[in-house]
């Protein structure tokens, strides 16, 4: 008998209101406040356990979100209060094959509630081992998708990483020939400024610049052009894909073939509107100064009135042009000039100004460092795409029983798998970091983006304890590096345990960290004897420390403060000891919070002592109550982040 049945939604899954919530009764917290829109905020309490369903019931309407951990259903959505048995991830993918937005679109509802919902004849798999194949097939595909996004967020951080040494910092590779100029050629190829490059005063940009860079104004570089302001009622014979602020708003580097409208213009006005590959898309309106790439364009694609087109006189300009025109973006929207609409406008645009280099040389090198990095986020761009097209292909076949994992899916995957469903060996060189690139004409690659931030972290609290004459020690920086992670929400990739010196993960530091600081000679570690006979690993800079330093302010200016913050009060603590008694602390703290038990200083003690290692009976409880008054002194309250240590 089959399990592929018609049914009503309600007889499927019970829906339920969301709960109100007003913004001025948010208590800090880790539970996401679940609204029509996405997450409105973190509140201290739940009133779901996750994995759960909210769609929107009044604003964004009908759009479905599935979401692993509890939360709190706003009252601008309804929620999934029971699944009656059912796959939750089946269910979110059902629900999205309903296209609700559509339907409330067209009913005239102003709100959704479930009895819209419930009495809505649906056809369902009932049958739980096939709704498990079903979401897994989807899954995977938005899996893949999520992880080529990320990949890509971290290529366009490179890149922008890599354009601020240059020229913001200017630690551009000084030139063989002013290198030579000085009489200093073993300096070519080194960063310019750090090695002694001489800065002159620019009275215009009022800031030092490279001796043989010059300041340019935006207009001497090109031409600014508003797009076409299309009117249906005199449309020409020559179809055209446009471009619109939600392209644009949808992207983050480079505009692509996908979801662009179609409009019919006469030919002497897609000449004069078209765009090419190297053209700079900003907007002027809706997201003010949002700046965008093109790439692989269809032929007669044109750009729309709310944007403007920049036309460059020289492609040698287009990729340090791209780069100051995104680092500035907030600054153009606070300088916009529109009424109802902010928006930027060629005046605007056309007066900004900055430093390029004389020579064409340098910008020649940038590009070719910068061009493999673009390359690859098209690669993995036009993969997502491929996915996504698969994707929103099997969701209805699926959902309406045309298509079954075992049959028609394989055929499918015949045609798509080789080349889409399984990553590219391209996509596997960058997801595993092997894009190489030089920063200073030597060869590197693109190294693990965590890796590379630990060790970061650690030149960061490295030149805290020299500037009072102390070292860094490894365990004392394994300590740091556990609070960190945890109290700032980043990953930094470790996978730490319960070990006699605290919350570590040691082999990740010694096969991973440590060589990486080493082969770039960021920082070594050194053996040290201690007077009690032991030996320790202390850190000393390496030739290259101050790059891994300027690399640790410019990537981590989000939360930069909070960071220096706790560096310092750990370059306080004058012992590995108290740092260990802190560290173990802070993570048997948020050991008890991921696990929602009641906290109290002594369940906190008998986590971090009894609880914890043998080894850790021999610190008296007292230390570890100290610890708890130096953690709320100093304003390190855990809040659960991460995953528990065991």
């Amino acid at each position: 008998m089959s399990s592929f049945l018609e049914t009503t939604l309600g007889r499927l899954v019970e829906f339920q209101r969301g709960y109100d919530l007003p913004k001025s009764e948010f208590v800090a917290g880790k539970y996401p406040v679940r609204s029509s829109n996405g997450i409105l905020g973190y509140h201290n309490e739940f009133r779901c356990k996750g994995p759960g369903i909210t769609i929107g019931r009044s604003g964004t309407v009908g759009l479905p979100h599935y979401i692993e951990m509890n939360f709190y259903p706003h009252n601008t959505t309804l929620f999934i209060k029971d699944f009656k048995g059912n796959l939750p991830k089946y269910i979110y993918y059902l629900i999205q094959n309903l296209k609700l937005n559509d339907w409330k679109s067209g009913s005239g509802v102003p709100t959704l509630n479930r009895n819209h919902l419930h009495p809505l004849k649906i056809k369902a798999h009932l049958d739980l081992d096939i709704q498990k194949q079903i979401a897994k097939v989807l899954s995977d595909l938005d899996a893949k998708i999520e992880v080529n996004n990320k990949i890509n967020q971290e290529l366009e951080a490179m890149a922008k990483l890599v354009y601020d040494y240059w020229f913001v910092q200017f630690e551009f590779p000084m030139p063989k020939d002013y290198a030579a100029s000085i009489d200093k050629p073993e300096l070519a190829g080194k960063p310019y400024r750090s090695s002694g490059g001489k800065m002159v005063y620019d009275a215009e940009l009022k800031r030092e610049i490279p001796e043989g860079w010059e300041m340019r104004k935006f207009d001497s570089l090109g031409e600014f052009k508003n797009g076409v302001n299309y009117n249906p009622a005199e449309p020409g014979d020559i179809p055209c894909p446009i471009i619109n602020v939600r392209n644009i708003s949808a992207s983050s580097y480079f505009l692509q073939n996908l979801d662009l409208d179609i409009i019919y213009l006469k030919k002497s006005d897609v000449k004069k509107y078209s765009v090419n590959n190297d053209s700079i898309i900003i907007a002027r309106s809706g997201i003010p100064g949002a700046t965008r790439l093109v790439s692989n364009l269809q032929e007669n694609t044109l750009f729309c009135g709310f944007a403007i087109r920049f036309s460059l006189n020289e492609s040698v300009y287009k990729l340090p042009v791209f780069f100051y025109l995104k680092s500035i973006e907030e600054i153009i929207k606070k300088g916009s000039g529109g009424t109802i609409l902010k928006n930027v406008n060629q005046g605007t645009l056309n007066a900004l100004s900055t430093a390029f280099p004389k020579d064409r040389e340098t910008l020649i090198e940038f590009e070719k460092l910068i061009q493999p990095i673009f390359s690859k986020i098209n690669l993995i761009q036009n993969e997502n795409q491929k996915l996504a097209e698969l994707r929103d292909w099997l969701l209805p076949m699926l959902m309406n029983g045309q298509v079954t994992v075992n049959s028609g899916y394989n055929e499918v995957e015949d045609e798509y798998s080789d080349k889409y469903m399984k990553p590219s060996p391209e996509l596997l060189n960058v997801a595993e970091a092997q894009v190489e690139y030089s920063l200073f004409n030597e060869q590197n690659n693109i190294i693990n983006k965590k890796a590379r931030k630990h060790a970061q972290i650690l030149a960061l609290a490295i030149e805290s304890h020299s500037k009072f004459n102390r070292n860094l020690y490894r365990t004392k920086g394994e300590k740091l590096i556990e609070v960190v992670e945890k109290h700032l929400s980043i990953d930094f990739g470790r996978k730490p345990t319960k070990m006699a010196a605290g919350p570590a993960d040691f082999e990740y530091l010694v096969t991973t960290v440590e060589p990486l600081a080493k082969r770039n000679d960021w920082f070594l570690k050194q053996k040290k004897k201690l007077t009690s006979g032991r030996q320790s690993n202390k850190y000393i800079k390496g030739s290259n420390f101050n790059v891994c330093l300027k690399a640790a302010q410019l990537e981590n200016q989000e939360n930069f403060y909070e960071l220096e913050r706790l560096i310092n009060l750990f370059t306080d603590l004058k012992t590995t000891r108290e740092a260990e008694v802190v560290a173990t602390t802070y993570t048997a703290w948020n050991n008890l919070i991921i696990r929602e038990v009641q906290i109290t200083d002594n369940a906190i003690v008998k986590e971090a002592r009894q609880d914890w290692h043998k080894k850790k009976l021999e610190i008296a409880q007292a230390e570890f109550k100290y610890a708890i008054k130096w953690l709320r002194n100093n304003n390190l309250v855990p809040k659960g982040s991460g995953k528990e240590v065991l």
